[in-house]
């Protein structure tokens, strides 16, 4: 009974965080390909881009990284009240206070 709980409330959860853990691994994807030696001019093949460009790009990416965790940190606060809320006060948990 408890794993079945676990195994729907787990599927609810990631309903809405799928997305965010997509667009974050995207961007991790991203970030590792723009700070790779293959970009910096350190690899045998580098490739020729001009170093103000690629240092602005860079730096959007992690910016775009760090937010991404802020709003997965952020989200994931937000799930956890409300599923607790509706578990505790609505109709998913109306047995709460019957039961002895």
């Amino acid at each position: 009974m408890f794993g079945k709980l676990i195994k729907y409330e787990w599927k609810a959860v990631m309903r809405s965080m799928l997305p965010i853990y997509g667009a974050l691994a995207a961007i991790s994807v991203i970030n590792a390909f723009l700070f790779s030696d293959l970009l910096t001019g350190n690899g045998a093949a580098a490739i020729n881009l001009e170093q103000g460009f690629l240092d602005q790009t860079q730096m959007v990416a992690m910016l775009l990284y760090t937010g991404i965790l802020v709003v997965m940190g952020v989200f994931t606060v937000m799930i956890v009240i409300r599923r607790f809320y509706s578990g505790l006060l609505k109709r998913e948990g109306y047995l709460m206070f019957t039961l002895p």
